[in-house]
């Protein structure tokens, strides 16, 4: 038995096997970062009170959008994104929670869902799995990629990154593989970042037209962003 081709292989097997699992602990990695500012206290961090607020009028509205919201009583029009809002209410009416902690954690949860969705746009853009892991363990532990997102406020604003991510996600797919098929999940990702959150929506909007000018500048290409942004726009009309 030839014991260094034995050797060899063994190690190239776990090489393999770490390299698959990497991600994995970059995900674990992150969100036990997150925990560490969530876990301590218990009350949402820092901001969120008008999202609250907002959640609990929608509530009582059975889920039809209110007119305004009596936020410091400063009958201000209830215009903001509220995909964001409803899911908090359904996950607070549906699971019995309370919606403060709701809003302690949900903004937590998305949060790791965008680490997910970083680490596939990274393996669409990066050429090697090394890189793309490589970056999700630097976007897992960089502060700016999370400290607004798992704050109270963060109800809105972590599903708007989540969603905007896996959008572009679908969206060099779309560019790139010129398919129609990719078409249709760019549209609802990119709607429910538009339903999410105004500024990642403008983020997102820009990011697509990059890719557009990267990877779209063909008649296909064209035609494809043309049915993004109806679509997009369709789907959040009611709204």
């Amino acid at each position: 038995m030839d014991l260094t081709a034995t050797t060899g292989r063994t190690t190239e097997t776990k090489a393999r096997l770490l390299s698959k699992l990497a991600p994995v602990y970059a995900v674990l990695l992150g969100a036990v970062v997150r925990l560490l500012y969530v876990l301590p206290g218990d009350f949402p961090l820092n901001d969120g009170g008008l999202f609250y607020l907002m959640t609990r009028e929608l509530q009582r509205a059975h889920y039809r959008l209110p007119a305004y919201t009596s936020y410091n009583a400063a009958h201000i029009p209830f215009a903001y994104p509220p995909l964001g809002l409803y899911l908090a209410g359904f996950v607070a009416d549906l699971a019995r929670w309370p919606l403060l902690e709701v809003f302690r954690f949900l903004p937590f949860v998305f949060s790791i869902l965008t680490l997910v969705a970083f680490y596939l746009l990274s393996r669409a853009l990066a050429p090697a799995r090394a890189e793309a892991t490589l970056a999700l363990f630097a976007f897992a532990l960089l502060p700016h990629s999370f400290f607004w997102e798992i704050m109270g406020g963060g109800v809105t604003r972590a599903p708007g990154l989540a969603f905007a991510i896996l959008a572009l996600w679908q969206g060099h797919r779309l560019y790139t593989r010129r398919q129609i098929r990719y078409a249709w999940p760019t549209m609802v990702l990119a709607a429910c970042t538009v339903l999410s959150h105004p500024s990642l929506a403008l983020f997102l909007a820009y990011s697509l037209a990059l890719f557009a000018l990267a990877y779209g500048r063909q008649r296909t290409g064209a035609l494809h962003s043309l049915l993004v942004v109806g679509g997009t726009a369709a789907l959040t009309a009611p709204w």
